[in-house]
Parts: C-alpha cells; sequence; structure tokens
C-alpha cells in the first residue's frame, strides 16, 4: 500500500495576500495621523520654546536698561511719526525694532553687531541694514513653512529713486502692539506691552526732517531706554501678552512676518482681532491677489492713502495667526508663561489680553 505524503503549501493564495494588504493598509492609514500629530506636537514645543527664550532675552534687556525693547524707535516728526511704508513714504528716520534689539542676548552679538555699524551711517535701519540679511533661526517657528529669499519682502509701492523696504527676510514672532491699531499705545485703554518711542530728543541737536539728511545717522536711533517698564504693565505681567505668532505670507510685495520692519503684520500684531482671524488684515503693504497655498487662506488689504498706510486716517492692524493644527496660537505673556490660545477665544478676553494698563481684568482661557 502506498503511502500519500500532503504537499507542503509555500505561498499565500491571492485572497489572504489581498488579505493581509488590506490590514496594512489600514494600520498604517491609522499611524500616519498619528505620527503627524506628534510630528506637529513636537513642532509646536519648540515654537514654544523659541517663544520663552525671547521672553527671556527681553527681560535681560529689562535689566540692562529698565525697560522692555522699544517696539520700534521713531525720529520723524509727529505728522510723519506712524507711518511704517519705508523711506520712499516718509519714514526717513527708525531705529531697530525690538527684534533687533533682543539680537544680544540671543546669542546673535555678530549680527546686532554688524547691524549697529551700518546705523553709523544710515537713517532707517530696517531699510539700509537688513536687506538680504536672513531672519535668525530664534524667530522661526518649525510649524510654519519656511519662507525663502525668494518671498522676502520688497515694498510694491516704492519708486526707483526711494527702494523703501527690499528683501526682508519673513519670520514667525511679533510683539503685542495692543488691542487696536498700530498706533495703539497712544491710549491707556489700548496700549499694549510695545510702544513706538520717540528717538529725537536722545540726538543732542536738531533733526532735519528730510530724506537721507546727515543728521538722522547714528547709532543714537537705538532708544534703548526708551521702552515700557515692567511696572507701567499694571493689568498684570502674567495676563498681557508679550508676543505672539504670525505667519509669512508666501509673496514680496506683501510685508506679513517681514522680522526686521516694525510695521503692523512684519515684527507687530494686535489683538484687534483673533487669532488665525478670517477677517482681513490691514497692513502697509499688502499682496491680496496672490493665489494662495492651502495654509494662507488669509486676506488682507491697505489704507486708501498709498503712502501714509498707517498714519491715523489709515490706522492698520493684524491678526496673531499660526500654522499649528486646531486654528490656536502660541503666546508668551510678559512674565515668561507660555500659552496656546485657540483661535475661538471670546474676543473681548483676547482684547484685554493685549492691554497693559486699561484697568480691566483679564483670565487666561483653561488649557
Amino acid at each position: 500500500m502506498t503511502r500519500r505524503i500532503p504537499r507542503t503549501r509555500t505561498a499565500f493564495t491571492i485572497v489572504e495576500l489581498l488579505v493581509v494588504i488590506a490590514i496594512i493598509g489600514t494600520l498604517v492609514a491609522l499611524l500616519i495621523p498619528a505620527v503627524q500629530m506628534a510630528r506637529e506636537s513636537g513642532r509646536r514645543s519648540m515654537c514654544t520654546n523659541n517663544m520663552h527664550q525671547l521672553a527671556i532675552a527681553a527681560h535681560q534687556h529689562e535689566e540692562a536698561f529698565g525697560v522692555l525693547p522699544p517696539g520700534l524707535p521713531n525720529c520723524v516728526a509727529p505728522a510723519n511719526f506712524g507711518i511704517a511704508a519705508g523711506v520712499n513714504g516718509g519714514a526717513w528716520c527708525q531705529g531697530p525694532n525690538w527684534a533687533i534689539a533682543l539680537l544680544p542676548y540671543l546669542e546673535e552679538q555678530a549680527l546686532f553687531e554688524k547691524i549697529k555699524v551700518c546705523m553709523i551711517d544710515k537713517y532707517n535701519v530696517c531699510d539700509d541694514c537688513t536687506a538680504g540679511m536672513a531672519c535668525p533661526t530664534g524667530f522661526l517657528c518649525p510649524s510654519a513653512e519656511f519662507m525663502d529669499s525668494s518671498m522676502s519682502f520688497t515694498n510694491s509701492s516704492a519708486g526707483a529713486n526711494n527702494p523703501g523696504p527690499s528683501n526682508i527676510f519673513k519670520g514667525n514672532y511679533a510683539a503685542n502692539f495692543g488691542s487696536d491699531t498700530y498706533l495703539s499705545y497712544k491710549s491707556p485703554s489700548t496700549a499694549g506691552a510695545f510702544d513706538i518711542v520717540d528717538v529725537r530728543g536722545l540726538r543732542g541737536a536738531p533733526i532735519n526732517q528730510a530724506q537721507n539728511d546727515p543728521s538722522m545717522a547714528g547709532t543714537w536711533k537705538m532708544g534703548s531706554k526708551l521702552g515700557v517698564k515692567l511696572a507701567s504693565i499694571t493689568d498684570g505681567l502674567s495676563t498681557t501678552i508679550l508676543l505672539s505668532e504670525v505667519l509669512g505670507y508666501p509673496g514680496p510685495a506683501d510685508n506679513r512676518g517681514a522680522w526686521s520692519f516694525g510695521g503692523m503684520g512684519g515684527s507687530t500684531f494686535t489683538t484687534k482681532l483673533p487669532p488665525n482671524s478670517l477677517q482681513v488684515d490691514v497692513v502697509p503693504s499688502c499682496q491680496p491677489f496672490a493665489p494662495p497655498p492651502p495654509n494662507y487662506q488669509f486676506n488682507c488689504t491697505v489704507g486708501t492713502d498709498p503712502i501714509a498706510r498707517s498714519s491715523p486716517g489709515n490706522p492698520t492692524f493684524a491678526a496673531a495667526r499660526s500654522a499649528h493644527s486646531g486654528g490656536g496660537v502660541v503666546v508668551v505673556m510678559v512674565d515668561g508663561s507660555t500659552h496656546y490660545i485657540s483661535g475661538d477665544i471670546d474676543a473681548t478676553l483676547w482684547q484685554k489680553l493685549g492691554t497693559r494698563r486699561a484697568g480691566d481684568t483679564a483670565e487666561l482661557p483653561p488649557q
């Protein structure tokens, strides 16, 4: 009697293979969102740490000079005091914004010295001394899309003889200028953690209000001792926003995100609009019709006056914006504490968090 030996199967059947592929596909589909969430969580943590380091630098500036860094030192006559459109628009004499002032405390001393040397014979620091200068990594949030040199801000309204801001790289952190517009500092009810400060009196000689006048050159424009005193933040250091986030717009004619530009939406924001608001930003230089990628569905406009776009008759304002999942933004308060603020925060509460001496009470929403 012949004994039958069973044949050993050496391969999967097509049905079994399809089942295995389906299971693997399901697992991958479940895993990818988790991986993406973990990566974004890590990026947001890095972003939060960057902002905390900036707050530490601001406190080191306060220890050195008795005040927070000025939001923007200005040395033009009152008629042009709020202009942020650049030299071509009448901003003939402006010092370094808050971000530049913090460079020595962020291990960027060499970069700071380079800008300071440039100031010796220049007039508007952003226009004249930071063109083509890459944004320091400490001002970049890894969650946001990186803006290379092709997206650097170049004032589209500038003329051949008055170039204005040109090739200003874009970053992601902005100073709180108050609860209303760029000129919020003028009122106790709206002033934020940073002001535009008048440094004309520091020169020791009359400032001639004319473009490229030699009287406007010099390092005296730093205004390091003219920022906001911590004692003046009577609404509370833990309930007043120091810095938040902005997104660079992917177009060179739009100033939003320009790290050394003191105008609204560049290195400044207000709490007039909630985080990641669907309302338009009103900024000095806007590129509203460039086809935006999916992450940039925010629009903008400018004032009716093509030159004095930040004058009292054409107030500018820009919302805090980020690319974090969930629609919120990271903020760091004056006391150095960091928080994630949801985009659906109560609008009135958000505005209160933007003031330093309005006499109102604000409590941070639970994390």
